[in-house]
């Protein structure tokens, strides 16, 4: 939580968010398995012109596949191979286990 407050400060005193600190609070969220603030925050970057990394949508299909939410991880991952960014080893690990964890193989 205390990320997310942070976040939505350096918003407000316009300190200028940076993929990077985006990409903090969502790994922040992924360690919690808080999948919805990490979407949160992953449109929330999109939405004010902050172009999110891979390594940001990983942590967010990180916390889908944490709480179990492996639809919305592989939606997710398959958004990742549809847009500019480049999926790596992790991505395709969480697309795995995601698979894994819920007995979705087909």
């Amino acid at each position: 939580q205390r990320s997310l407050d942070l976040l939505g400060q350096m918003i407000r005193t316009r300190v200028g968010p940076s993929t990077i600190a985006f990409g903090a609070a969502i790994h922040a969220c992924s360690r919690a398995a808080r999948w919805e603030p990490a979407l949160a925050i992953l449109c929330l970057a999109g939405a004010i012109g902050v172009r999110p990394d891979t390594s940001g949508c990983n942590a967010a299909m990180t916390a889908c596949e944490r709480s179990r939410q492996w639809q919305r991880a592989l939606l997710l991952f398959d958004t990742l191979q549809l847009s500019c960014l480049r999926t790596d080893v992790f991505s395709y690990s969480v697309a795995i286990s995601s698979c894994c964890v819920t007995a979705e193989w087909g």
